[in-house]
């Protein structure tokens, strides 16, 4: 509905999107209806304000032709990009779509349903962020545009209720979000009418998946593709739980069956190998720290967690002032709260006074971090009784717990403990979760 085309706003300076609603367009029967759903998409876009959204400065009339200024993005949208098989696995695809379900979440606390989330309004940027974009057939909860018994939407990707005229709400969007899981699973296109059972064979035929992992990706997307509204995810929030459990189990998984590699550098860089980095993380920090405030705040913003912490560890020098920082991204006030919790239960700050926040001199740190190489050797005093098997054991077990900062800080427990025992004790500490604290401890009886 309209063109869009390039801008330049002369005063502040940026590029900008304009979309029009040429005159013609508005002539004859359907004419007014038409401006009205213009306008509409303007305001449902507005309400939004979310880093996965294309956001909206404003609307306008010029001479009888309505516009919408909108941001400007340099991406590639998400039909050519599974059209030239850039989707080549189902991590990728799930991380794509949990940064849909992410704007979703949002859209529908604001009362708006996007009725038409597809490929074709999915754009990804070179960074890895996605925007959801296109309102244009959007429903408002305050709008009545839309009488029953007419269908909107691009037919491929909606749902039953939808192809049958009938009202639809948020789990629309969530039916037609699985369908765009599987087409970038899958590079083959879902077509109107189909029940789940003959979508979902398509995803059998995938023999490059693991069974297991095709399995339990079949799980959630058959779920979210129930006819009945009722039995699907209610909310893009469970939705987004339920996929990124999925790959978290698979990571933790795929953790229990390597050898753990123990950091001997703090910096990216360093001839020693360590941890493996996310693009998060910015070359002035250290690396396994910011991934522990990676993975508390991705339970709160998604994944959107990586792009905000890379932004912010570009400016900031300070943990206490970084993680205050990324707790204003979190909209609920309680999980703000929590999220601040959790980080000092992990220890982070104490570790940070103790050289682990950046510094650009790193020669004392590295002279300090020998790492563990030999099993014989022991840490401590000579008469203590915690071997470097001791330490590399109990840093295994408390990875699952707190991520790659395990290995410092049961390392700098160990020099205050006479006994394994005691060293347990004192790093269970950090973990936040009093059952999984119980689970680790016993874990070593």
């Amino acid at each position: 509905m309209g063109t869009v085309y390039k801008g330049f706003d002369t005063i502040i300076e940026r590029w900008v999107a304009i979309k029009v609603l040429h005159p013609h367009l508005l002539e004859g029967e359907g004419g007014e209806d038409l401006a009205k759903r213009f306008k509409q998409e303007a305001q449902a876009a507005a309400r939004c304000l979310h880093p996965n959204i294309v956001t909206v400065f404003d609307y306008g009339i010029e001479q009888d032709t309505p516009y919408i200024v909108m941001e400007y993005v340099e991406g590639v949208e998400l039909k050519e990009s599974i059209k030239n098989q850039g989707i080549d696995s189902v991590v990728q695809a799930v991380r794509i779509l949990l940064q849909v379900l992410s704007a979703l979440e949002v859209a529908h606390a604001k009362g708006v349903v996007h009725r038409d989330i597809k490929p074709a309004n999915i754009i990804l940027l070179p960074d890895g962020q996605v925007k959801v974009s296109d309102f244009g057939v959007a429903r408002l909860d305050s709008s009545d545009l839309t009488s029953a018994g007419f269908m909107v939407g691009t037919p491929n990707y909606m749902s039953p209720e939808g192809l049958r005229g009938f009202k639809v709400d948020n789990r629309s969007d969530l039916y037609s979000a699985a369908l765009l899981l599987l087409e970038m699973v899958t590079h083959s296109k879902p077509y109107a009418g189909r029940n789940t059972e003959e979508l979902l064979d398509a995803l059998n035929l995938q023999t490059r998946l693991e069974p297991l992992l095709r399995r339990d990706l079949q799980s959630v997307i058959r779920r979210a593709l129930e006819t009945d509204p009722s039995h699907r995810f209610q909310t893009a929030a469970l939705f987004s739980k339920a996929l990124g459990g999925l790959i978290e189990t698979r990571q933790e998984d795929q953790d229990d069956q390597k050898t753990m590699v123990i950091p001997a550098a703090a910096y990216p860089g360093d001839s020693e190998p360590g941890y493996q980095l996310s693009q998060s993380q910015a070359s002035n920090w250290n690396p396994d720290l910011l991934k522990v405030i990676e993975q508390s705040l991705v339970k709160y913003i998604g994944p959107m967690a990586s792009v905000l912490i890379r932004k912010n560890s570009r400016t900031i020098s300070g943990v206490s002032e970084l993680s205050q920082k990324l707790a204003e991204q979190i909209p609920s006030v309680d999980d703000r709260q929590q999220f601040l919790k959790q980080l000092n239960k992990t220890g982070i700050y104490e570790q940070a006074i103790s050289g682990l926040q950046p510094s650009y001199s790193t020669s004392a740190i590295q002279s300090a971090e020998s790492g563990l190489k030999s099993s014989a050797s022991y840490v401590g005093t000579p008469d203590k009784s915690i071997t470097a098997e001791d330490i590399e054991k109990v840093s295994k077990k408390l990875l699952v717990h707190v991520g790659p900062l395990a290995p410092r800080i049961v390392k700098m427990a160990a020099k205050n403990c006479a006994e394994l025992p005691q060293l347990i004790e004192k790093v269970s500490s950090h973990i936040p979760d009093d059952s999984e604290r119980l689970s680790f401890k016993k874990s070593f009886e």
